[in-house]
């Protein structure tokens, strides 16, 4: 690697302190007195080019000068001190903070608070951006400088993989939705929600309260799931939703539509969704035994009777038979019902 490194041009005492060693070394190699029968690498070279610190004193084009040297590396072994400029902070996060979680304003103002106090030492904690170059932790902290109009002093990393931000627990612990937002998935909180039912229903269907890790959804999500059908399935629960929004949450709702779907045909499932808007037929009747059930229950329903009431209206939409309150009369310990 170093016999490339140096055929491409870069210079010995570069070499020599991207890999902690004495630039003397560096020579010998050169000159072939160590490694002469060792072929020069060609691939996956890294780049050993010096680097500068971001400092608030820099005029604030040679800041992003710096900052992009920095962030579109391939890679990085350390975290370093840098300090970023309030405008610094404000170019970042306007330019490049594409898919993060919703910021808390609370959080913004008391670390801003604390810096206008000087109060905010150097930490460990580190300002995070991944190999796309874009921000992957650390806005609420960038937000805050800007808002005290102050310089911020940290540890930064660059060159992380992209998808870490699944497991980054930083601060506040990132939800499923937060980690589906970062990932720029759209409506991340009933995607999210509606992921996590499908899970469920293919785990243990009666295991409403199973929890998954970020990374273990995302996976799910990336690898088992139809994205755009989902994403379909999760409009029609949202309209739903919007118009009975205390009886029929969306996540789970757009899950099931999503397995009806599966099990017939996006033209079936559409017939069966016009109902809840029209309420009318099936949809009006399970939306009634839901309400009653809702409210004689002091406003809360289970989640496993719900899901399993709306099946049964499903079912009875595909048999064709007679619409009745009648049909709606599953109850937690029956055998959850198949869908048809």
């Amino acid at each position: 690697m170093v016999k490339g490194l140096l055929d491409v041009g870069y210079r010995q005492h570069d070499i020599a302190a991207h890999f902690g060693v004495n630039a003397g070394r560096i020579g010998e190699i050169k000159s072939g007195v160590i490694g002469a029968h060792i072929k020069a690498a060609t691939e996956n070279l890294p780049d050993v080019r010096p680097v500068g610190y971001l400092n608030q004193f820099d005029s604030v084009k040679n800041q992003i000068k710096i900052f992009d040297d920095l962030r579109l590396r391939k890679h990085m072994d350390v975290a370093r001190i840098h300090v970023f400029s309030p405008e610094l902070c404000a170019h970042i996060l306007e330019n490049l903070n594409r898919a993060n979680r919703k910021p808390s304003a609370s959080r913004i103002a008391s670390y801003a608070d604390a810096m206008n106090r000087n109060l905010w030492p150097v930490t460990g904690a580190t300002i995070v951006f991944g190999k796309s170059g874009y921000l992957l932790d650390g806005q609420h902290r960038l937000m805050a400088a800007v808002h005290a109009n102050k310089a911020l002093k940290t540890y930064a990393v660059f060159g992380i993989d992209d998808q870490s931000f699944l497991v980054m627990d930083i601060g506040r612990k990132r939800t499923n939705s937060d980690a589906f937002q970062t990932a720029g998935i759209k409506k991340p909180e009933t995607t999210s929600r509606a992921v996590r039912w499908l899970m469920i229903f293919e785990q243990d269907p009666y295991d409403r309260g199973k929890s998954f890790e970020n990374s273990v959804l995302h996976e799910f999500y990336a690898t088992s799931i139809d994205k755009n059908l989902l994403a379909r399935c999760v409009e029609y629960a949202t309209e739903i939703h919007n118009r009975r929004k205390r009886y029929l949450p969306a996540g789970s709702l757009a899950a099931l539509l999503y397995v009806f779907i599966k099990k017939t045909n996006t033209k079936t499932v559409e017939q069966f969704v016009q109902l809840f808007v029209d309420d009318k037929s099936y949809a009006r009747s399970v939306c009634s035994a839901i309400a009653n059930r809702t409210d004689n229950n002091a406003g809360r329903l289970h989640e496993v009777v719900r899901n399993a009431l709306l099946i049964q209206a499903w079912n009875a939409f595909r048999a064709g038979g007679r619409v009745s309150k009648s049909i709606f009369n599953w109850t937690l310990g029956d055998q959850y019902p198949d869908v048809k």
